[in-house]
């Protein structure tokens, strides 16, 4: 049979003299570490608050150039004009980068009507022999059906005048080559 020790292990199979640390003294080190961590945890959360609200006006805000040269009540405007506008992206594109059932916006003040060659235009529009402008547009987006026979926009037009210049401001500023 095998010989035992005090500690009910086989002889030679002692353990190593030196005893753990108490339990309590372990705690205590977690607990430091534990409190380590949480201040760099802390400090990285404090960053990202600082930085991540900053980087979101930076980087989302496609009209930021624009906001940054406008008076108070021009930005006022402009803001009204976006509201506006968000109907007029499921068929159009402001940057002329991307298809969509209605031609680009972009460059849209001076061009010509019907002049894209990227895009399919209704007879009324091809025949056209005159330009984009504010008083152009303004007659157009009140009544769309009405100023332009054949036009395949949906758009029933905006009847209220302020609306209507709140929106061509934007139009104004937002697509225009920058």
């Amino acid at each position: 049979m095998l010989k035992r020790s005090a500690r009910g292990l086989p002889a030679g199979r002692e353990l190593c003299h030196h005893r753990p640390p108490p339990i309590d003294a372990r705690l205590r080190a977690d607990s430091q570490r534990d409190q380590i961590l949480m201040i760099k945890l802390r400090s990285l959360l404090a960053a990202l608050a600082v930085s991540l609200p900053l980087w979101a006006l930076c980087a989302c805000d496609r009209y930021a150039d624009i906001k940054a040269e406008l008076g108070p009540a021009d930005l006022a405007r402009f803001k009204r004009g976006v509201r506006l506008a968000t109907p007029c992206w499921e068929c159009h594109d402001i940057t002329g980068t991307g298809v969509n059932v209605g031609p680009h916006l972009s460059e849209l003040y001076g061009r010509q009507i019907g002049s894209l060659q990227s895009y399919g235009y209704s007879p009324g529009f091809r025949e056209a022999r005159w330009s984009w402008d504010a008083r152009s547009l303004d007659i157009y987006l009140a009544n769309p059906q009405g100023s332009m026979p054949g036009t395949t926009m949906v758009s029933p037009g905006m009847t209220d005048p302020r609306q209507r210049a709140d929106l061509l401001f934007f139009l104004k500023h937002a697509t225009r080559k920058r």
